[in-house]
């Protein structure tokens, strides 16, 4: 498999303001690239000549042009340092790439001003039972939540990379893998507000995207107000624009669309749970849309490759 993305940023995580982006030019002009995202199985060879595969490599390949020396020294010291980077990217047909690790330059070009560098991975492919993430520390789906699985993992068993915050939320707000849903329950008074966000890089100003997710149980709404907010946040951590947000105080499937604002870094979806309310939810999703979202454009994925 090999498919060329749209746009690639790399981020690292510990000095948000260290990314850098790369977009499809051509010609040979100031800033050209191509990112490539290739899977190739390894295979051993067993008895009567079969081929088995017993592993995959995972790679992303980014060439080009460097848009400036700044661009040439950082590439260069992450190199060298093996900075652990966050990788997040888009293609042609929607899917939006997540992963984690590191780079490494190739060398040789007569021209320094080129540079050709590569992440590679192996993993047996699917996901981690036990923390819930891909195997290569990679996905490629129509769903920006896909590097980790919808599923329950820890003590107690919550959905995988997602984080409590506010009002703590109730111990018994469990994953039930039985029917793949996450509980949100908060026992607290009803003006205390507990969240459950996932995190996503996405540093692409203008893009549009929305969050999707069923609800399918809601025992408690009082009080009302409960919402799943989609918010833009810059490098700093701030907000940038206003919020997408929509109620979560019944059941069905709901979806908040954000057209990403200047200086957007990250996005942050969560559920805002008021005291006293209890719901579950099942299979959110995050996807890049265009126009006027509708239910119909859901599209949950995971990256079973």
């Amino acid at each position: 498999m090999s498919t060329q993305l749209t746009k690639l940023a790399l981020i690292n995580t510990s000095t948000l303001s260290e990314t850098q982006t790369f977009s499809v030019v051509q010609d040979g002009a100031l800033d050209a690239s191509r990112q490539v995202i290739t899977i190739e199985p390894n295979t051993v060879l067993i008895e009567n000549e079969r081929e088995l595969i017993h592993s995959k490599v995972y790679n992303v390949l980014i060439s080009g042009l460097y848009s400036s020396t700044a661009q040439q020294t950082q590439l260069r010291t992450w190199v060298e340092s093996e900075t652990n980077l966050v990788f997040a990217g888009f293609g042609l047909d929607g899917s939006i790439l997540q992963a984690e690790g590191i780079i490494t330059m190739a060398r040789g070009f007569e021209n320094r001003l080129s540079f050709r560098i590569s992440s590679p991975r192996e993993a047996k492919g699917g996901y981690d039972t036990v923390t819930g993430e891909h195997t290569s520390s990679m996905s490629y789906t129509k769903n920006g939540f896909s590097l980790y699985k919808w599923l329950g993992v820890g003590s107690p068993s919550r959905a995988a990379n997602w984080t409590t915050g506010g009002t703590t939320i109730s111990s018994d707000s469990l994953f039930d893998s039985s029917n793949d849903k996450q509980r949100l329950k908060n026992t607290t008074a009803t003006s205390n507000t507990a969240t459950f966000t996932h995190k996503v890089y996405f540093p692409f100003p203008g893009e549009q995207l929305t969050a999707f997710v069923e609800v399918t149980d809601a025992t408690d709404v009082d009080p009302t107000g409960n919402t799943m907010t989609l918010t833009a946040k810059d490098n700093g951590g701030n907000t940038e624009g206003s919020p997408a947000s929509v109620s979560v105080d019944s059941t069905g499937v709901k979806l908040a669309t954000l057209t990403l604002p200047a200086d957007t870094h990250h996005v942050e979806v969560a559920f805002n749970i008021k005291g006293g309310v209890d719901i579950k939810i099942k299979q959110p999703s995050l996807q890049i849309t265009s126009g006027t979202a509708v239910e119909a454009d859901r599209d949950f994925q995971e990256f079973n490759t």
